[in-house]
């Protein structure tokens, strides 16, 4: 309670709120709308790549998400929520681990080995269902497949009964990540297609990079 109205009387004194009269609370200014409409202004990044996670979540009709490593989570940038009735559903701003995470394992394996051995010394491996990897040699032996194959997976390792693909992608000298997800059962039996169109989607990705560094 006490930090939360430390926090609140400093946003009063910069502007951001003001009290509608003593101690009855705090409202938003409209130097508050401002700022956050502001956030909310269009991302370049994201801008840049919608189109085509957009035409890959219509192709494969499940959820696609688009995300990055963010220390030892993968932190999600975009969402697009496949129509299906059954789906995966997750919201923008979602945090998961690396290790069990279809784009951090992506990401994970994009790494130098120096970087791998310093992320998995501070992982805490926590089993989240039986099929966890919870062991720094069985990640590395995952990650390995991973470059010669070219995507990562995640098959009932977070959840139960979820599936994940990802490819990671070169984006403004920075490693991205995207990936289709759904019910573990309706993924397997599309598994060879939907790495078809995550190949296909990743390399418009590309595409669309090169385009707008020769614009």
């Amino acid at each position: 309670m006490s930090s939360a109205l430390a926090l609140a009387r400093t946003l009063a004194a910069k502007g951001y709120l003001y009290e509608t009269k003593k101690r009855s609370g705090y409202y938003p200014t409209r130097k508050m709308l401002l700022l956050c409409r502001a956030i909310d202004a269009p991302d370049p990044i994201l801008e840049l790549v919608r189109p085509a996670l957009e035409a890959l979540r219509d192709r494969c009709n499940e959820t696609v998400v688009l995300g990055r490593r963010q220390d030892l989570d993968v932190v999600y940038l975009d969402v697009h929520q496949s129509r299906e009735a059954i789906r995966y559903n997750v919201s923008v701003g979602a945090m998961r681990p690396v290790t069990s995470n279809s784009i951090g394992k992506a990401l994970f394996a994009m790494m130098s080995p120096d970087e791998q051995m310093m992320l998995m010394e501070r992982v805490q491996w926590n089993r989240l269902t039986p099929r966890t990897i919870v062991d720094a040699k069985q990640l590395l032996e995952d990650a390995a497949q991973v470059p010669a194959r070219g995507w990562a997976a995640n098959t009932g390792e977070s959840v139960p009964d979820l599936a994940a693909i990802a490819m990671p992608f070169h984006l403004a000298g920075e490693w991205y990540g995207v990936a289709i997800a759904g019910p573990l059962e309706r993924m397997e039996a599309h598994w060879a297609s939907h790495v078809e169109a995550l190949s296909a989607a990743v390399a418009d990705l590309g595409n669309a990079v090169e385009r707008q560094m020769q614009a």
